[in-house]
């Protein structure tokens, strides 16, 4: 089993930045492509072995390392190597390959991990993944030869190579059988097990017949070999630290789910610690469902130094305690440059398709990522999570988030941080917008309604047609409705340049609303339903793109905030 007391304290990247990692069970390392993640794992698997002092580190500046007492260190790798006394208080370690350890008895724990690192932490980067699994050669485990292998400790354990088989038939609909009758080696089928009965053991012929006619482990697909290495890796061996790169690979995305469930539910259970690098939303929102020690590490690479922004457990449970926000959605996010946040799914749809029109205006490749929160109300919430893992945000929002100061003050809040906010202007602006009052006058209301009633009444039933009518009839009737609809179109003189000043400062730290009012007001000609003026707004900038200047411009300052310029495409990019 492994050391609890053993695990990663704290990790420094070259850019500075510091990551506390005591009370961590699970570390996800997300990011951009290229940013360090596999890198970082193979740093801190290097700081750990002797001699680290000479490696080349990129990523890290420094990884520290706590617990494991001496003694007990000691006592556990005595399963494993020879220890003997010498004199004096010290020992040798016989390592094998004709290399021995001598030192006192009661050298630092430090002094230790440097002797046994290759049994305290182990790293499973794809290749290692994909053989992790494969026939070896065939051991005594039961009568005493120790395990070298992640299939031996199965054959060791039967309670354990029960669990992982069961692991495998709710992923992949089949069991994990070890081949006990295999020669000089030992190796995994995947299949329906064969009945094992009084006369037919797991070594009789009759049964090894039927079993070598099932596929063997290593004969399969790489998705299938990395699942079952990861959830072995997570279950047998003395290594309290395991380091996993893109355990996702190859899988399917409910698998990768599972996955990520399986493996923050068993690191926490073994008591280990594990650093994952992925790539996966589904791999994070599994292993999100299985663990409250889990915590996510963004590394970005700028320059030649390497920053990382850690989101901690109590972080998490804040953030990403909503069904929407934990959803691979929001989740898929951490992987890009920057986030774009808006009210609703269709604004989102609408907001990307506007940006794809006049991405090639600009000088290289824009790697946005459009995710929407369900409402006005998750835009803080949502923005806060992103702003933490330091990933440039902007949210997009209609005007009438102006009306409500609580909602509109938090949205800003979490995008400027403590930059301070012209609350005069705020009050003259709103104050001029609810002037404006409602699109329908509640006597002109009431009479449509009541012709809405007995129309209603006369057909006997309640269409969709008369449902959409009677929602734009309370709509329309609204306080805010004008402003809603039209924006700050129908403002004059100082009430309209206020709101353009007020909407200018929002703008400058990525809250953009929109000067039309809502998302239908950049094109007032399109269809009265919603979901009908997506569809054929997101075909008339296929078509006719010039109807959609404005907001064209509208998108070209939001990616000037996340630092694109427009111009010829650099070659370099």
């Amino acid at each position: 089993m492994a050391f609890s007391e053993f695990r990663i304290k704290s990790l420094v990247f070259s850019g500075g930045d510091a990551t506390q990692l005591s009370d961590v069970s699970l570390l996800l390392l997300v990011g951009p492509n290229n940013s360090g993640k596999s890198a970082a794992l193979r740093e801190i698997e290097s700081w750990l072995a002797p001699h680290h002092e000479q490696m080349q580190a990129l990523v890290l500046s420094s990884a520290q390392f706590q617990g494991a007492p001496s003694a007990e260190l000691l006592n556990a790798m005595g399963s494993i190597f020879t220890i003997t006394d010498v004199s004096n208080g010290q020992i040798a370690i016989s390592l094998g390959n004709s290399e021995r350890w001598r030192g006192p008895r009661n050298a630092s724990p430090q002094d230790f991990y440097r002797v046994f690192w290759q049994h305290l932490i182990q790293r499973l980067d794809t290749e290692r993944r994909l053989t992790y699994a494969n026939p070896a050669r065939r051991l005594d485990v039961l009568g005493g030869d120790l395990p070298t292998a992640g299939i031996h400790w199965l054959q060791k354990d039967e309670s354990i190579y029960q669990r992982v088989s069961s692991i495998l038939r709710a992923a992949f609909g089949a069991d994990l059988i070890i081949n006990w009758g295999g020669g000089s080696e030992v190796g995994f089928h995947v299949g329906d097990a064969p009945t094992v009965t009084g006369d037919e053991d797991r070594v009789s012929p009759a049964y090894l017949r039927r079993l070598n006619q099932l596929p063997r482990l290593e004969k399969l697909g790489d998705g299938i070999r990395s699942f079952v290495t990861t959830v072995i890796a997570a279950h047998v061996g003395l290594h309290p630290v395991i380091l996993i790169d893109e355990p996702e690979a190859f899988l399917h995305p409910p698998q990768a789910e599972r996955l990520g469930e399986v493996l923050g539910r068993l690191i926490t259970e073994q008591q280990r610690q594990a650093i994952v690098a992925t790539h996966s939303a589904d791999f994070i929102r599994g292993a999100l469902t299985a663990s409250q020690r889990i915590a996510i590490c963004r590394i970005e690479r700028r320059g030649s130094l390497n920053h990382a922004s850690l989101l901690s457990s109590e972080d998490l449970q804040q953030f990403w305690s909503s069904p929407l926000l934990r959803s691979s959605q929001a989740i898929a996010g951490l992987f890009y440059e920057g986030i774009v946040i808006c009210e609703a799914d269709a604004d989102a749809r609408f907001y990307e398709s506007v940006l794809a029109n006049v991405a090639s205006s600009f000088t290289r490749p824009i790697n946005l990522y459009f995710v929407h929160g369900g409402g006005k109300g998750a835009l803080a919430k949502l923005a806060s999570a992103y702003q933490r893992l330091q990933i440039p945000t902007a949210v997009i929002a209609d005007l009438d988030l102006l009306r409500n100061y609580a909602e509109f003050s938090a949205v800003y809040r979490a995008l400027a941080g403590d930059r301070p906010f012209d609350k005069s202007l705020y009050n003259a602006v709103v104050s001029q917008l609810g002037d404006q009052g409602a699109v329908l006058s509640i006597p002109d209301f009431a009479d449509e309604f009541r012709l809405l009633i007995t129309n209603v009444e006369a057909e006997k039933r309640l269409s969709s047609e008369s449902k959409r009518k009677g929602s734009d009839l309370l709509e329309n009737a609204a306080d805010w409705s004008e402003a809603k609809k039209y924006g700050i179109d129908r403002l004059k003189g100082g009430a309209r340049e206020d709101s353009k000043r007020l909407i200018e400062e929002c703008a400058s730290v990525g809250l953009f609303l929109v000067p039309r009012g809502e998302l239908e007001g950049w094109w007032r000609d399109g269809p009265a339903d919603k979901q009908e003026w997506i569809a054929a707004a997101i075909d008339k900038l296929n078509s006719d793109s010039g109807v959609f200047a404005e907001v064209q411009s509208f998108m070209q300052k939001i990616c000037g905030h996340f630092g694109y310029r427009q111009g010829p495409v650099d070659a370099k990019s």
